[in-house]
């Protein structure tokens, strides 16, 4: 049997932290979100990492499924990932103007991403989602957001919920708050409101801690049927393991080809058999 791991450390510099860092540890892996149960049996603070693996201030090791939140599909210290950024940060790290690499890599992501004629780099989601939306407000001259409860779009009072602290009515008032792939309550919504949507925000599935994880059913995926006249979705990348990101915000006018472009998105323009072989660009 596998010894229960112990996390004395852990809950010591806890106890600093929480003097000094509203929380002790914010965001989703800090005890107050109440995702820790119970608090005891989990890390607090990471030591090291390496490969497919970080170890706790503790010592304990674990195999990171959460890839760092996304960013290190190649693993901790990739040598390869690490010797172009040694590279770069000899010339230079965080200046005041931009480097060119960041026109060698808009062009990548224009040539590869079909669909895509810009690229606009952030520093995280919030800031994306935040343009997405103001690109949508100011192309379309409305005010109201549809929302599926669930959501997380970042921290900006926009997309919170008046009961949030700090959160003014007026900040939301233009908010609309739906449940996850209800048609008829987004039929109702559109009715209600013809003429006053700027856009539709949306997770790109329903991803809750302790529910099963749903795809979206075609009523949410067919904005343009319900009167939308674009629609801007934001995405973030996250580079590496130091919350270094890339966030991009697509505008699809809904005339995008993808049997044109098939072989760039076999993933969305081939049958999938873990999806009951539908094909998402015909389906959605």
């Amino acid at each position: 049997m596998h010894p229960i791991f112990d996390h004395t450390k852990s809950r010591t510099q806890f106890d600093r932290a929480a003097r000094v860092i509203p929380s002790g540890v914010y965001g989703h892996l800090g005890p107050a979100e109440g995702c820790f149960i119970p608090v005891s049996a989990y890390p607090q603070f990471s030591e090291r990492a390496q490969g497919t693996y970080f170890w706790d201030i503790d010592g304990n090791r674990y195999i990171d499924y959460m890839c760092a939140y996304g960013p290190n599909i190649l693993g901790y210290n990739d040598p390869d990932v690490d010797e172009a950024a040694r590279r770069q940060r000899e010339k230079g790290d965080c200046v005041t103007a931009p480097s060119a690499v960041m026109i060698d890599f808009a062009e990548l992501l224009v040539d590869t991403v079909a669909c895509a004629d810009w690229a606009f780099f952030a520093k995280n989601g919030n800031d994306v989602t935040s343009i997405a939306v103001r690109a949508a407000r100011a192309y379309t001259h409305r005010k109201k957001l549809i929302f599926f409860k669930g959501y997380y779009h970042g921290i900006s009072p926009w997309c919170q919920k008046l009961d949030n602290a700090g959160v003014l009515p007026e900040e939301v008032q233009n908010n609309l708050y739906l449940d996850w792939n209800d048609e008829q309550q987004l039929e109702q919504a559109f009715a209600e409101n013809k003429g006053q949507i700027a856009a539709v925000i949306s997770q790109p599935y329903m991803h809750g801690n302790f529910v099963d994880n749903t795809f979206p059913t075609p009523i949410n995926c067919r904005p343009f049927e319900w009167g939308a006249d674009i629609v801007t979705h934001s995405t973030t990348k996250y580079m590496d393991g130091h919350a270094t990101q890339v966030g991009g915000v697509v505008v699809d006018s809904g005339n995008f080809d993808w049997d044109a472009h098939s072989d760039k998105f076999p993933g969305l323009t081939t049958p999938d058999e873990s999806y009951h072989g539908l094909t998402y660009t015909k389906k959605f």
